[in-house]
């Protein structure tokens, strides 16, 4: 079955009747019988079942101590990132066939078990990106996972727990999605040995060093940045600058300097690093690299601009970007 296999037989989501009211159905086979009732000729149509809403709950029988320690339960709960699903599938049947509590319980259980990479700092930020990745799929058929949510809302009307269930796939899916891309984007920049990969409307990849291939994009092909991923093997000011002012979506960079992440800290890019460095030096390892010094007592992007076209202007056409 498409939803559950061991959903139990009831007339009233069964293929071959027509609901007549709550208590009575139509069968094309049996004429008029009972909802509740089922036969060896059943077929599971799950866009008929309606989970039963939740009883009540009747508070004139709970004492003081009892809503004191219901108190303290949800304030402990309210502490924790969990999504506050207890699996009772009244959201269940999804009409798109997603599997709802299977991608929340394991999301949560990724969560508990500290398998929601967020820095590539992390000591076991591959083991848990992959422990997420692959733990996902082997949870959810690809099929029933969350991108396949079109945020119809018929799932939430149900939900004892109130979770605003299509807000929480959609955030999950771009998660998932995030992680996905990174290990593509890293990938490409390892193996083909780029200096710097931008996916937007396509992938592209440069080899140039320092900031001119960015600087580069941004007064030529603005757009390219607009909204995109980037992996940079090196960022330090003057590219975290850069990234800024084109409007970056996230960023995945193997190096990045103090002053760097600085400066990102506040901009809105998703960030992920994988080495943290007091500072970017020169190629000759010999003393600061040279855009690092000009930006150092800039405090926004905007100010660190004209210093790197100044900068710019001094390489040779012939070795800048495009």
């Amino acid at each position: 079955m498409l939803f559950r296999k061991n959903i139990d037989p009831r007339c009233a989501y069964c293929a071959k009747g027509s609901r007549i009211n709550d208590e009575q159905v139509v069968c094309v086979k049996r004429g008029v019988v009972p909802a509740s009732d089922h036969c060896g000729a059943f077929s599971y149509d799950p866009l008929k079942r309606v989970p039963p809403r939740p009883m009540k709950l009747d508070a004139t029988r709970l004492t003081e101590d009892d809503f004191k320690f219901l108190q303290e339960t949800a304030t402990r709960m309210m502490q924790f990132d969990t999504i506050p699903c207890n699996d009772c599938k009244y959201c269940m049947p999804c009409p798109y066939g997603l599997d709802i509590p299977a991608i929340l319980l394991h999301y949560n259980k990724c969560l508990n078990e500290g398998n929601i990479p967020e820095s590539m700092q992390e000591e076991n930020y591959r083991k848990a990106r992959r422990a997420f990745l692959v733990g996902y799929d082997h949870s959810v058929p690809k099929l029933r996972q969350a991108s396949h949510c079109i945020g119809c809302n018929q799932c939430s009307v149900h939900c004892p727990q109130r979770i605003d269930i299509p807000k929480e796939l959609h955030r999950i899916d771009a998660y998932v999605e995030r992680l996905k891309q990174e290990i593509e984007l890293v990938r490409i920049l390892q193996d083909g040995n780029h200096s710097l990969v931008v996916a937007g409307d396509g992938i592209r990849t440069f080899d140039g060093r320092g900031i001119s291939d960015l600087y580069g994009i941004l007064t030529e092909h603005p757009d390219w940045l607009r909204g995109a991923s980037v992996a940079d093997k090196v960022v330090g000011k003057g590219a975290a600058a850069l990234l800024i002012l084109g409007g970056v979506r996230e960023l995945f960079a193997g190096v990045i300097s103090t002053s760097a992440l600085g400066l990102l800290e506040d901009s809105g890019i998703s960030l992920r690093f994988a080495e943290k460095v007091p500072y970017i030096i020169n190629r000759k390892r010999d003393d600061l690299c040279p855009v690092e010094t000009l930006c150092k007592d800039c405090v926004t992007a905007a100010q660190c601009l004209p210093l790197i076209r100044e900068f710019v202007t001094k390489i040779p056409t012939s070795k800048r970007i495009i």
